[in-house]
């Protein structure tokens, strides 16, 4: 089973990036996440901010063509970790790649919520793009021990 992670943005040196790709390498070999980055698009003013929106969108559902896409969005389902944990169980048992969608500093465009499998929320707080990054990967980590009662959670 495949289980990735799609986020805009590619600053592999950014603090919450080098976090949450530590949190993926600690991960499981049930889940064993994988991380892809797509480019973010130039926001220099709100018509630039909506093409760089769309640009993103493409590449995001390209990116997850064929997956189950949990976009994740602050009107998303909010989940306990035990609860996310074994909603990705049921989903990983359903033998399609899931894929969590993040999008960038405009957040996710309708057109990716509105082809995507699932929305969930990490929060009803905002957060940038980057930090929900992080929390989404030590999210992923914990519902690995979790499956496997391992002692992170307790």
């Amino acid at each position: 089973m495949k289980l990735s992670v799609v986020m805009v943005g590619d600053d592999a040196k950014d603090p919450f990036r080098v976090l949450g790709d530590a949190y993926l390498q600690k991960t499981s070999r049930l889940l064993a996440p994988q991380l892809k980055t797509i480019h973010e698009g130039k926001r220099k003013s709100k018509a630039s901010s909506f093409k760089a929106e769309e640009d993103e969108a493409i590449l995001l559902l390209k990116a997850s063509a064929g997956s189950w896409r949990i976009a994740l969005d602050g009107t998303g389902k909010a989940q306990t970790s035990a609860q996310f944990a074994h909603a990705l169980e049921r989903l990983l048992h359903q033998g399609k790649p899931i894929t969590f969608l993040i999008g960038g500093a405009s957040g996710l465009s309708p057109s990716v919520l509105s082809q995507s499998s699932e929305i969930w929320s990490l929060s009803q707080m905002t957060f940038p793009h980057r930090l929900a990054y992080c929390i989404l990967a030590e999210q992923i980590y914990r519902a690995g021990e979790i499956l496997r009662n391992g002692p992170y959670h307790k």
